[in-house]
């Protein structure tokens, strides 16, 4: 799709004749089907473009849009708008010269006209396909695309006068021509040759172990690409992971690297937007070549000329949007934003997910593998502590068992370093009146409150309602309570008993809401300054702690068990990769497991797959990983079938279950059309209550080779007038 100017001669505009009108499909950033058509304007036809950013009437309200298509009069399909009234159509009732009598009458026009030419930077004409592509892919709106790529803040941001601009970023970054390669072991430069000779034709996966040194890789590649005088992407999952890895790139590439995330502030959100848009000089339209680190939001920034976006941690369900629209992978949507721009693509995992390994093994990506740590670090040694037996036999100490404590006590004194991995904040997630057994419940959602010390609180972890523990049980009066699970803050705090001597910090959600403090603890366990920290999964993957000599899974049963056809994957990803942040120097590290199911064949098979190499390599996992496979294709799960996930909601559980009953009924009448393999449901998520609203879901699977775009629009078709007060999302490849 070209950027489209309207070529139309002086007397044609001078006549005022049906020749000179011209439509526009303008995307709105609201839930709207498709773009909206409007009339332009004489006084715009020769400086409107696609891309031009203009002022609508949508609905009774003025909003900012994106031309996405200019039509000639000839192309407009002339359909009444609802609730649209017809324009001033004076300007266009003189109708064609006498002398073009084979000129067809003027018909009825029943559109809005623009409003006004907006003075911002027109988008993209890849930017605009991007959008379009996932909102048909992802069975969402270009409007809703369109405000996850501009929000307000942007055009805000437009009216203030910048204080830094592009020339002066230019001026201080220096030449490219200064950067300089990293050296490589010989395991990295063999696998940095095979991605070389590999990215050219397909999306290289490199499934390195942790510590193996991927981002020394990721870093020459983005100097090779930076001077060919193109853009590079570096995509991390979760801001808190993009704090370290930012420091290690300023060190490489300067001010050449720009981070970019929903934390930042909107000044600094619109100065990068202005980066990519402007050029060097501000008006020049020429590349600055640069590293953007970022989120799945770096996604939608206007890149002119990329070269290479790098997906680091490809595995993480991070990457996937789960609320509000579009709910998009940002993994894929990358693959899809480097086709736009013909650039080259590396996916980076220890512990990739099955169905980049199925995109492997069907040769639709290289696989490179790197085995070897950077500093020769052998296999963490494995122990599993059985918490149930521990009790039987009064070896617990509040939530710690003997054994771990006397584990704990001799890495401290050999001066190591431990990390705690809970991942649940909080100090306990249910409370319980010992009285009468009432637990309070979010009066929003169907969960139990959990219950902050720190702040004396109970909050919801889903919608953050929130009030004041007063320790009086609301349903009997009683004052006793009895604490269901810990979290990071009872750890905590059952740590500064057991160690009293020693520096210990928390790393979550609650106590690292600031960039100061999250920057000062990392800093302080990478000096070894703290000696015990304990974290939720904001640390289990991507840091690197020289220091850290033993790692422990605390309830390791909450990974397991889950309703989730994915929970074994899951829960193997993120042991190997709380296990890797141990053991990452020549001293073999540690690593710990306790649980109250020691016997689970999860944990069974993680202590035999990695407790009995003497050196770390990726065959094990692999294997295990294509015995995963294996099983999906048996029971037609994904990679295997195609999947989509409606989920249904309404704040009246009556209603929600006669709109789930017509939904089906409309789904398997029109099964040949939507061209579904199978249908599953209603049946109720684990938490059937959010927000005030009942939730119920249908799993519909399709074939693999199924293209699916004309089975997603029919199915979009026949449920739209599906409502009854309910909401219905379309959730496309749901993790």
């Amino acid at each position: 799709m070209d950027n489209k100017h309207i070529e139309v001669s002086n007397s044609s505009v001078g006549r005022k004749d049906y020749s000179s009108i011209f439509s526009a499909d303008v995307i709105v950033p609201v839930k709207y089907k498709s773009a909206a058509t409007y009339i332009i304007p004489h006084k715009f036809l020769q400086s409107v473009t696609t891309g031009s950013w203009v002022e609508v009437d949508f609905g009774g309200k003025s909003v900012n849009g994106v031309i996405a298509d200019i039509k000639p009069y000839s192309q407009l399909q002339l359909l009444s708008k609802p609730g649209s009234k017809p324009n001033d159509r004076s300007e266009y009732t003189e109708g064609p010269s006498k002398a073009d009598d084979s000129a067809e009458p003027l018909p009825e026009i029943d559109y809005k006209e623009i409003t006004e030419l907006l003075p911002y930077q027109p988008a993209g004409k890849n930017e605009i396909s991007f959008w379009l592509q996932l909102a048909e892919y992802y069975m969402c709106t270009p409007g809703e695309i369109l405000k996850a790529a501009y929000p307000n803040s942007y055009f805000k941001q437009e009216e203030v006068k910048a204080k830094k601009t592009p020339q002066r970023f230019v001026d201080e970054a220096g030449t490219v021509d200064e950067l300089k390669m990293n050296i490589l072991s010989g395991s990295q430069e063999i696998a940095y040759k095979k991605i070389k000779s590999e990215i050219e034709r397909k999306p290289v996966l490199l499934n390195g172990v942790t510590g193996s040194g991927k981002t020394e890789i990721y870093i020459n590649l983005a100097i090779e690409t930076l001077k060919q005088g193109k853009q590079v992407l570096f995509m991390v999952p979760e801001i808190s992971l993009s704090r370290q890895l930012q420091m290690r790139l300023k060190n490489i590439f300067g001010k050449r690297v720009v981070t970019y995330h929903s934390q930042q502030t909107p000044a600094n959100k619109h100065f990068i937007w202005r980066l990519l848009q402007y050029g060097g000089a501000g008006d020049s339209n020429e590349n600055i070549p640069l590293v953007v680190l970022g989120t799945r939001s770096s996604l939608f920034l206007p890149y002119n000329n990329l070269g290479l976006i790098i997906v680091d941690e490809e595995h993480d369900s991070s990457y996937k949007q789960t609320e509000p629209n579009p709910r998009y992978n940002g993994r894929d949507a990358a693959l899809m934003l480097a086709q736009l721009h013909k650039a080259k693509v590396i996916l980076g995992s220890a512990t990739p997910s099955l169905e980049t390994l199925y995109n492997v093994y069907t040769n639709k990506y290289a696989l490179v593998e790197l085995n070897e740590t950077y500093y020769g670090a052998v296999s963490p040694k494995i122990t599993v502590i059985d918490t149930l037996k521990a009790r039987k036999t009064k070896q617990m100490a509040g939530n710690f068992s003997q054994q771990l404590i006397n584990l704990m006590k001799r890495e401290l004194e050999s001066g190591g370093q431990i990390m705690l991995f809970r991942n649940r904040r909080s100090y306990s997630p249910q409370i319980e009146c010992f009285d009468c057994g009432h637990s309070p419940v979010c009066p929003h959602c169907n969960v139990h409150l959990s219950y902050h010390k720190a702040t004396n609180s109970l909050v919801c972890h889903h919608c953050e309602y929130t009030k004041v523990f007063n320790h009086k049980c609301e349903a009997c009066g009683g004052s006793n309570f009895i604490y269901r699970g810990i979290g990071t803050e009872k750890i905590e705090e059952e740590l500064s008993v057991l160690f009293p001597n020693v520096r210990i910090a928390r790393y979550d959600a609650d106590s690292a809401k600031s960039i100061k403090y999250q920057q000062d603890t990392l800093n302080a366990f990478t000096n070894g300054e703290i000696k015990i920290l304990v974290g939720t999964q904001m640390v289990s993957k991507g840091f690197d702690f020289p220091h850290l000599s033993m790692v422990v899974v605390m309830q390791a049963e909450s990974m397991v068990g889950l309703e989730d056809f994915r929970a074994d994957e899951r829960a193997m990803q993120l042991l190997r990769q709380i296990m890797g942040r141990t053991g990452r120097r020549e001293k073999q590290g540690k690593f710990v497991i306790q649980t109250s199911c020691a016997d689970h064949p999860v944990f069974k098979t993680f202590v035999r797959e990695f407790g009995e190499s003497t050196n770390i390599n990726g065959s094990k996992f692999k294997d295990y990983m294509l015995h995963l496979l294996n099983e999906r294709k048996e029971f037609g799960f994904a990679p295997f079938v195609r999947m989509i996930k409606l989920i249904i909601r309404h704040k009246n559980e009556e209603k929600l279950a006669i709109v789930c009953a017509d939904v089906k009924n409309i789904l398997t009448e029109n099964n040949k059309s939507i061209q579904y393999t199978e249908l599953t449901g209603p049946f109720a998520p684990v938490i059937d209550k959010v927000r005030g609203e009942y939730i119920k879901c249908f799993y519909l699977k399709f074939a693999r080779n199924n293209h699916l775009a004309e089975g997603k629009r029919e199915l979009s078709n026949v449920l739209r007038g599906v409502r009854g007060g309910s909401t219905i999302i379309f959730d496309v490849d749901p993790l």
